[in-house]
This record gives C-alpha cells, sequence and structure tokens, in this order.
C-alpha cells in the first residue's frame, strides 16, 4: 500500500483496541501460566517513516509481542495502518506494568497476575485474533489438570454473534490427575470490524469461559486498465489515487466502501467497481479494483437493451467496459480499432438493430472510425414469469422455493480463494431479502445442495458440511459431514424432506439427520447411489447404476428398515435421478428417456425416445413432474439441438414444454445454451419451475416458468 516517502523520525500512531481508540491496555486477570491476548491497530496520522515494536518498563519481561505482528520495522507512510498482537503472559504473581512502544508512541499495559488454580487450568485468559488482510491466529491452548481427581470435559463451546469458531485436537473426554491436553482454536469472522464473544470448556469441576476477541479488516488495492488519466477516493477515507501514483491501497474495518472516480484531461471513466455493499462481506483478504478507462478520443458504442427479456452485453476485441444488464451500455473504443459486442441471453435473444443486424449472437462492428448506436432484443420465453439477474455476489449454483413463493440461491463465492457459500432470500421482483455467508475453512469448498422443509427450515449442505438456517437466515445449526455428498451428474438431489428430518445422500451411505440439532438418527448403506427420492409417507428410493443400462432400486422405510426387495430395471441410457409423482410412483431420469414405475418397479410409461440426456427432475407440490434435459431432434434435414423443459401428466406424457436452442449441437447434454449455463432446477409450490444458471461471465441468472 503505497505512498510517498518523507521523513526520518519514527511518526507518532494513533493506537485502538476492539475499534475503538485507546490510550492504555489492561488485561484481565490472569493466573501464572496463563496467556491474555489483544490485538491492536495503529495507525499513522503523522509523517511517513519506520516504526519499531518494543516494550520496556519494570515488567517488560511479563509481556510479549507477536512476532507476526505487522508493526515491528514497517515503513508506513501516512494513512498507513499496522496490526499487533500483546500478550501477558505472568511468570510470577502481582500487579505488573510496563510501555508498549510503536513508532513515538507510547502505550501503558496493566496487568494483574494470580497464583495457579489447583484445579483445571485454560492457559488462555483471553484469546485474541486477527483475520483479513492481516492474520494472527489460530492459538494453542493448553489444558491441565491441576487438582488431585479426574476431570471430566465436554465439548467446547462459542457464543459469540459474527463469528464461527472451531477447535482441534484431542481433549477429553477424561484429563487424569496431573494430565494435559492441546487444543488449537481457530475463529472465522463473518463481518468486518471488531467481534467479541466466549469460548467455554465445560468440565466436572466447573465451566471455563475465556474472552474472544477477534478483528477482521480488508484490503482494497486499486489499479486502472485502459488508456487516460484519473485519481480514485474512497468513502470512508483512506484511497486517494491517480494513475501517476498516490495511496492505492487501504486497509478498511467498515463493511461498505465506496469508490469514486473522476477522470482528468478529458479521459473517460468507464467502469468503478464497488468493493463490498452493507449486506455483502467478501471473504477475499484484499479486493482488487479494477477501475476502466478510455482515452478522449474513444469512439462510444451505445446499445440499448430492447423487449421485456433478459439478457447481457460484453464488449469483445478492444471494448474497454464490464458486462451490462442496464436498459442502456455504453462501450468505448479506441478509433481505427475493431470490436465487437455479444448477447447473452437466459430468455429468448430476438436480434439485432441499428449499427448491428441478424439475429447471430455476436454482432461484429468491424473498424470504429465513429460512434455507433444499436439495439439489442430480448423476448421472454413462453410461460415465462420473470428472470432474474443478482449478479456476481449472489451465486445459483443452487435454488430451492420457499413455501410463500421467495426464491433462495446457493452458491461459492465468485472469487476462486474464497472459502464460503453465500444463500441468498429473494423475491420474485429481485428484491433481496437477507444474505448470509456460510464459511468453512476448505479451499475447494463448494455447494452441494439446498433444500427447504416445512415452512421455516432451509437445509444448506456442501460436500463436507450440513448448515440448517431459519426463515430469517440465521444458522440454526452446522455439523460436519464425516463422508462427503455423493457425487451428482446432474442436478439430482441430495438432501430430501423426511418429515420434519432431513435425508443426507453420501458417497457411501443415506442418513436421516434431526431437524433438533442435526444428529444421526439412522443411515443406510448405500456405495456409489446415484440417485435418491423420498415419498411423502416416507418411503425412500435409493437407486445403484447396475450397468450403464440397468438400474438396481431399494427402497427404505421412514425408520431405516428396508421396505421389499431391490428392483432392477432396465433405462435406454445413463441415469441421473429420481422423484416421486402426484400418485406415488417412482419416475426415473435416464438418457434417451423419462420412465414412470409401478408398484413393483415394472417401467409402465415413458416419454418419447427424443428426450436427451436429462439435467434434472423435480416434482411439484401438487406431484407434477417437471424436467430439464438435453433435447436432439430433427429439423427440416439436420439434426438441431438444445435445452427442453418438459411438465409431465402421470403417464410422464408432456403437458407443456419449453425449447431453448444451443450455438453448438456439442453443448446439448452440457447445460449449455445462449451463451449461458444451467446449474439447478427447483419448483414452488404452485407447480413453478424455477431454472437457475451463469453466465460465461460467472454472472447468476435465475428464470421462474408458470404451469398452464
Amino acid at each position: 500500500m503505497a505512498g510517498a516517502c518523507s521523513g526520518d523520525s519514527e511518526p507518532a500512531l494513533a493506537i485502538d483496541f476492539e475499534c475503538q481508540p485507546t490510550a492504555t491496555i489492561d488485561f484481565p486477570p490472569t493466573q501464572v501460566g496463563q496467556q491474555a491476548d489483544a490485538v491492536l491497530m495503529a495507525r499513522n496520522d503523522d509523517h511517513a517513516g519506520t516504526v519499531v515494536a518494543a516494550l520496556d518498563g519494570p515488567d517488560a519481561d511479563q509481556f510479549t509481542i507477536d512476532p507476526i505482528s505487522t508493526c515491528d520495522g514497517r515503513r508506513l507512510t501516512a494513512g498507513d495502518r499496522c496490526l499487533v498482537r500483546i500478550s501477558h503472559t505472568p511468570s510470577r504473581a502481582g500487579a505488573h506494568v510496563a510501555t508498549l512502544r510503536i513508532g513515538s508512541t507510547a502505550t501503558p499495559l496493566t496487568g494483574i497476575s494470580t497464583a495457579t488454580t489447583t484445579g483445571l487450568l485454560v492457559t488462555s485468559a483471553r484469546l485474541g485474533f486477527a483475520r483479513g488482510a492481516v492474520a494472527l491466529g489460530p492459538t494453542d491452548v493448553l489444558i491441565t489438570n491441576q487438582g488431585t481427581t479426574p476431570i471430566t470435559l465436554g465439548s467446547p463451546i462459542f457464543a459469540g454473534d459474527g463469528f464461527l469458531g472451531s477447535t482441534a485436537g484431542a481433549c477429553g473426554p477424561t484429563l487424569t490427575q496431573g494430565g494435559a491436553c492441546r487444543l488449537q482454536v481457530a475463529i472465522t469472522q463473518l463481518r468486518n470490524g471488531c467481534v467479541a464473544g466466549t469460548l467455554t470448556i465445560p468440565s466436572s469441576v466447573g465451566d471455563v469461559t475465556v474472552p474472544v476477541t477477534t478483528r477482521l479488516t480488508r484490503g482494497v488495492d486499486v489499479a486502472f486498465s485502459g488508456t487516460g488519466a484519473a485519481r480514485v477516493t474512497s468513502d470512508p477515507p483512506g484511497i486517494d489515487c491517480t494513475t501517476n501514483g498516490g495511496v492505492c491501497g487501504w486497509l478498511f474495518d467498515e463493511d461498505t466502501v465506496n469508490l469514486t472516480a473522476a477522470g482528468e484531461g478529458g479521459t473517460r471513466v468507464v467502469s468503478v467497481p464497488t468493493p463490498w455493499a452493507p449486506e455483502l462481506t467478501p471473504l477475499a483478504p484484499v479486493y482488487h479494483a479494477i477501475v476502466a478507462l478510455a482515452p478522449p478520443d474513444a469512439k462510444t458504442l451505445v446499445v440499448t437493451h430492447e423487449g421485456a427479456g433478459a439478457g447481457m452485453l460484453i464488449g469483445s476485441g478492444t471494448v474497454t467496459a464490464t458486462p451490462c444488464t442496464e436498459a442502456t451500455c455504453v462501450f468505448y473504443a479506441p478509433p481505427n480499432s475493431t470490436a465487437s459486442i455479444v448477447a447473452l441471453a437466459p430468455s429468448r435473444f430476438v436480434g439485432w438493430s441499428g449499427a448491428c443486424i441478424g439475429q447471430a449472437r455476436v454482432c461484429n462492428l468491424g473498424l470504429i472510425v465513429n460512434d455507433r448506436i444499436a439495439a439489442a432484443t430480448f423476448a421472454r420465453d413462453d410461460r415465462e414469469v420473470t428472470t432474474l439477474l443478482p449478479g456476481y455476489e449472489f451465486p445459483a449454483d443452487a435454488v430451492a422455493a420457499t413455501r410463500d413463493g421467495d426464491l433462495l440461491a446457493a452458491g461459492r463465492s465468485r472469487d476462486g480463494t474464497v472459502t464460503s457459500l453465500r444463500v441468498t432470500r429473494l423475491g420474485l421482483d429481485g428484491t433481496r431479502r437477507w444474505h448470509v455467508s456460510l464459511v468453512e475453512n476448505d479451499p475447494f469448498l463448494a455447494i452441494g445442495d439446498l433444500t427447504t422443509i416445512g415452512s421455516d427450515a432451509i437445509y444448506v449442505a456442501s460436500f463436507h458440511r450440513l448448515w440448517k438456517l431459519t426463515a430469517a437466515g440465521t444458522v440454526a445449526w452446522t455439523v460436519p459431514l464425516p463422508v462427503g455428498l455423493a457425487t451428482s451428474a446432474g442436478f439430482a438431489a441430495r438432501l430430501l424432506a423426511v418429515g420434519d428430518d432431513v435425508l443426507v445422500a453420501t458417497a457411501d451411505h443415506v442418513e436421516r439427520r434431526a431437524a433438533s440439532d442435526g444428529h444421526v438418527v439412522w443411515t443406510v448403506p448405500a456405495p456409489g447411489a446415484i440417485a435418491v427420492a423420498a415419498r411423502a409417507d416416507g418411503e425412500i428410493a435409493i437407486a445403484h447404476a447396475e450397468t450403464p443400462l440397468a438400474l438396481t432400486i431399494e427402497r427404505v422405510a421412514l425408520d431405516g428398515t428396508t421396505r421389499g426387495p431391490p428392483w432392477s430395471v432396465a433405462v435406454p441410457g445413463a441415469a441421473t435421478s429420481l422423484t416421486y409423482d402426484a400418485g406415488g410412483a417412482l419416475v426415473v431420469g435416464a438418457s434417451g428417456a423419462l420412465l414412470r414405475l409401478d408398484a413393483t418397479g415394472a417401467v409402465v410409461a415413458t416419454t418419447d425416445a427424443e428426450a436427451g440426456r436429462p439435467i434434472g427432475i423435480a416434482t411439484t407440490a401438487t406431484g407434477r413432474v417437471v424436467a430439464i434435459h438435453g433435447h436432439l431432434y430433427r429439423s427440416h434435414y439436420d439434426f438441431e439441438a438444445g435445452l427442453r423443459v418438459d411438465a409431465l401428466d402421470d403417464a410422464v406424457g408432456v403437458v407443456w414444454s419449453l425449447d431453448k436452442p444451443v450455438d453448438n449441437p456439442s453443448d446439448y447434454e452440457t447445460g449449455w445454451f445462449n451463451g449461458v449455463e444451467v446449474t439447478d432446477l427447483a419448483v414452488d409450490a404452485t407447480g413453478r419451475a424455477i431454472v437457475a444458471g451463469r453466465f460465461n461471465t460467472r454472472r447468476t441468472w435465475i428464470e421462474v416458468l408458470a404451469p398452464p
């Protein structure tokens, strides 16, 4: 985070603790052998200079500075910040006084130490963490039995808003006389700024509660693309950056940071990103904001968005612009360059007018010598109720519907380094009711499934963790999944309702987990299961691929007991999904056809053979089956390909359907069409089909289709 260098003396710094200015640091009572932490932020409001962090005073040896702290030996320009973790680590009882010096600022430290307990000793009297652009932690905590009898330990309990705590280690259930065990404590913070809570160690001799403080700072770095000169400033203040230098990076405690850019010398500012919005805390430690510029002589390419359909326009070649879904999109290109505009459409792209003509999705503008004006027309699909484009920040790798008609979308954050799942509740008009980030220490975290049960239970699974959310988006509980979720070739459900409980399909078994706290009620072995379905009366079907053209389907009762012998079902191609229809019959999705089975497992009805690989099937509250699949059909003298959404009757006859043609016939089984990808299918209580996906820019779209 660069700036001009000036001054040789150490600057004076402003110190704050728990996001509040402070002139002194008072530590809680600490036993000999314990450690109490405090994470401080130092801000340089003085001239630039190199700072040193050091301790002095009569009891300096009773305090320590974490070596990972970022203040010692660092050159700070005006406005720069750094973090230091200071700890009271007494080796003798009594009152302790010392001074922490950072730069030319002296901060008094005080602490009181008492003799070591004769019972259960937890070596941390206060835990302090920092996260984000600077990370301090995790922390090892030693738990020892200083008494004369064994002590029974319970599972560690974290309390507090805005963070998730986790522990690793082998403590419990019994700590023998003189015994010790070690816990590694890690904190994942969910919002910016400072958060406080507690860690409690339950025991048979009384609980030990340790205060926890954690601070999350986000870095914002500004860079420029294109040609020209501009200045960017931030609110809150911090960044003041030009194309020639300045303060182009800053640490922020705030959740909301707004950037403002102004062109200089005729430069046009094309786009300014928003690092994060009030309802969104990205979990990347540093946001790299790219401000796009166009030179003064750039030519404008104005494209209006016509029609009632939804789509996105992207400038290609030398055009400087971000993907645009607005009513009017302005692109820029240097004179005498070549450029093109690409239309991507979850709805139906009709064609171009003005400077662009035809129905191809790519408009090649050729050599740009003058300003151009064009229009792109998008029409709604048949039965389209609405199509939402909620943006990068609200991924929709999985979707579901609430009982009152809202939409739920979940997926991994768009930043590839982020280890979080984001869940968003949306109205049909696109209003965001709430959003929550679910954090897990897994760099390969990905969404597994999302479902609703009853009126107020939302279940979300990654491949290794399950969460239950309330209707308001708060986390009711979370549990790890020791065996990861089953993989899926399509949109096969892996979370299903079993009464009020949730059924989880893992890689080698199916388990029922209690709605109360997520504990396992029962498990059924299911190695290699490819799909699972649950019927309203509690019957559960589990499908295994016996051969590429044969399925074995096991049926299980609500209590986990086997219900009759397994069925062997011949299929025309690879099967990917199961569902029950209104009459309680099982419907199998397979390449080439959808099959309806009777109570003996015999095939009693099929769709026509033109159906390609089913990507997903689901059943509405009224029992109507909705399917989305790759579709290959003959048109005139050649084959054409597309995606097709079908609503089926009890005989799996098509009641209504919607075709979405694809550009490349090889895409018809992959879920791609019109430059966009389908990622999930769900249905709501009224029978509406909810189709979700993303553009090749990773921006989300959700289309709602009405029943007849």
